[in-house]
C-alpha cells in the first residue's frame, strides 16, 4: 500500500507553524528530498507540532505563564513549593527556563514559551485544537498544557 502525499497547502500550514524538524527536512537543510521512486519514499511522516521556535515572544510573559501553570497545577491536586527562574537553561527562541519546585523536593525543569496564555494554554476544551497550540518542555520532553500538568503531577523522576 502506498501512502498518499500530504497536500501542498497542509504541508506549507505545518512548516509555517513552527514544525522545525518538517521544515528543515523540506527545505533540504538535514536531507534531501526522497525519490518517489525509491521504496522508502512513501514512509509515513511522524510530526509534532508546536515544538518550533517562538522567537517574538518575552520571558516576563513566560513568567506569568508560569504563575498559571503553578495555579492550574494546584487546582489538581499538587500543591508546588514555587519556582524560579533558570536563564542558563533557557532553549531559547521563545522558549525559557524555570525550575518548578514539586512535593516531596522534586525539582523539574520546565521551558515555557513566553507568549500570552490563551494562545499556550491547551486544555480539551471545545473549539481546541491540540494543533494549534505550541509545546512546552518538561524534563527535555514537549507537552500540551494539560498533559504538562499531568506529567507535573506524577510521582515520577
Amino acid at each position: 500500500m502506498t501512502a498518499a502525499p500530504l497536500p501542498a497547502e497542509l504541508l506549507d500550514h505545518l512548516i509555517d507553524t513552527g514544525n522545525k524538524a518538517l521544515n528543515d527536512h523540506y527545505h533540504g537543510d538535514l536531507m534531501p528530498l526522497p525519490n518517489p521512486q525509491t521504496p522508502w519514499s512513501s514512509m509515513p511522516i511522524t510530526i509534532n507540532p508546536g515544538t518550533g521556535p517562538l522567537p517574538e515572544f518575552t520571558r516576563a510573559a513566560a513568567a506569568e505563564n508560569m504563575a498559571r501553570f503553578v495555579e492550574d497545577l494546584a487546582q489538581a491536586g499538587t500543591v508546588a513549593a514555587g519556582f524560579a527562574a533558570a536563564p542558563g537553561l533557557d532553549y531559547g527562541e521563545g522558549r525559557y527556563a524555570f525550575l518548578l519546585e514539586l512535593p516531596g523536593g522534586r525539582s523539574t525543569e520546565v521551558q515555557m514559551p513566553g507568549m500570552p496564555v490563551d494562545q499556550l494554554r491547551y486544555m480539551e476544551e471545545p473549539g481546541q485544537h491540540p494543533i494549534a497550540f505550541p509545546r512546552m518542555y518538561v524534563d527535555g520532553s514537549s507537552w500540551l498544557w494539560c498533559y504538562a500538568l499531568s506529567r507535573c503531577a506524577t510521582d515520577e523522576d
